[in-house]
């Protein structure tokens, strides 16, 4: 962590500020630390993460304590005012247990760390999953939104995405509710502009209206409640700020119901024996995938990937929200904000099905036919928009 740091973070608890106190230090990065906050609570940094979590999602930081014969008693009580569950614990261990092995995963130097079946899609289809148009397709950002902007990656995995933000943001952080962190950091966290912090959606560690701009790809819909996961992350974007979220879309009715029954085993399945069951996936899938009519086929009724990384991703987490475009976009209006863009293929035209028969599942305007989009709905969607909170609270008081 940088000092700097200390500027942006506050007391996930209180949003009070913060007292740094140094253990460790390693040229600009604050290795190993103390965050003490007047409300009693107080927040370690390990590897040069700050980890601001409560309650039960609060990892075993004895560790340190003992390293340097430090006493902070937890506060009482604090479990339950987290509001933690079991399934949030299961999202963190599931998410830190997947970045931790693919901690390179979408680098375009790392792909001596994934397997064979996944070098070879990656470079079929996506030549290098680290990618500018990747991020703006997920986002429907340019690079160019992030010029000088304060921009919070919530959710950010192995930083592979934060990489290339930095690259023109004032400043770049990366948030993430997992050990996925430590990747992070180990990635991209010494970056001048770049910092990596171990925090709760749900209890953000910052003050509200202090981004320019916030996306969030694949993390809201694996929040015990999408909705409020929405409130609270939309808090942070400051007036005429840019919020993006990349979510689950809600597919066909066939396709739900086998998508439930098998997450319902699955998500019960300890982590590490889940990790080799979808090896046979993943082989089948890659099979299915050499031809694509067959892999659309199969797509109608279950979600599988030519990838090991990508099956265990979408069926170890144990929510999984499928949500619609129009959910969404009531989301944002409800928040006060203007100017929401989506990826609707009955509007933009994306869409795999109609890529592979355009004849039957396009309009002559390029844009997917309702119907199409209804027997193979897209497995994601995104939406982002304009934040005018304070303008349409301003307005709602004068009323």
């Amino acid at each position: 962590m940088k000092v700097q740091f200390l500027d942006i973070l506050r007391c996930p608890a209180c949003r009070g500020k913060l007292d740094l106190r140094i253990l460790s230090k390693d040229a600009n990065e604050v290795m190993e630390g103390i965050l003490n906050c007047s409300c009693n609570e107080w927040y370690p940094i390990i590897n040069g993460v700050p980890r601001m979590l409560t309650g039960e999602l609060r990892g075993d930081y004895s560790e340190l304590l003992n390293k340097h014969e430090l006493q902070f008693p937890l506060k009482p009580g604090d479990g339950i005012a987290s509001g933690a569950n079991s399934s949030d614990l299961r999202t963190q261990d599931s998410f830190g247990f997947e970045w931790i092995r693919y901690n390179r995963f979408g680098w375009e130097e790392g792909c001596n760390n994934l397997d064979l079946q996944d070098k070879e899609y990656i470079d079929l289809e996506h030549l290098s999953q680290h990618s500018s148009i990747t991020l703006e397709r997920k986002t429907l950002l340019s690079v160019m939104d992030y010029v000088d902007k304060i921009v919070l990656d919530c959710g950010c995995g192995n930083g592979r995405y934060l990489n290339i933000v930095r690259e023109n943001a004032s400043c770049a952080v990366g948030m993430d509710l997992s050990e996925a962190v430590v990747s992070a950091f180990e990635n991209i966290g010494r970056c001048g502009n770049v910092h990596i912090v171990q925090a709760d959606v749900f209890k953000p560690p910052f003050m509200k209206n202090s981004f320019d701009l916030s996306y969030t790809i694949g993390v809201l819909h694996h929040t015990s409640n999408a909705h409020k996961a929405f409130v609270c992350l939309s808090s942070l974007i400051a007036d005429g700020g840019t919020l993006s979220v990349h979510v689950y879309h809600k597919g066909n009715i066939v396709w739900e119901l086998f998508d439930r029954l098998s997450r319902e085993i699955t998500t019960r399945l300890p982590l590490k024996l889940l990790w080799y069951i979808m090896y046979p996936f993943t082989w089948l899938g890659w099979l299915l995938w050499q031809v694509k009519p067959l892999w659309y086929a199969s797509s109608f009724f279950l979600r599988i990937y030519p990838q090991h990384h990508d099956n265990f991703d979408w069926y170890s987490a144990p929510t999984a929200a499928h949500l619609t475009e129009e959910e969404v976009l009531l989301w944002f209006k409800e928040r006060g904000y203007r100017n929401m863009l989506g990826d609707n293929p009955t509007k933009v035209g994306n869409s795999y099905y109609a890529n592979l028969y355009p004849g039957i599942a396009r309009n002559s305007d390029g844009t997917v036919k309702t119907w199409a989009n209804k027997v193979y709905p897209p497995y994601a969607l995104t939406v982002r928009g304009n934040s005018f909170q304070n303008e349409s609270k301003t307005q709602k008081d004068d009323n």
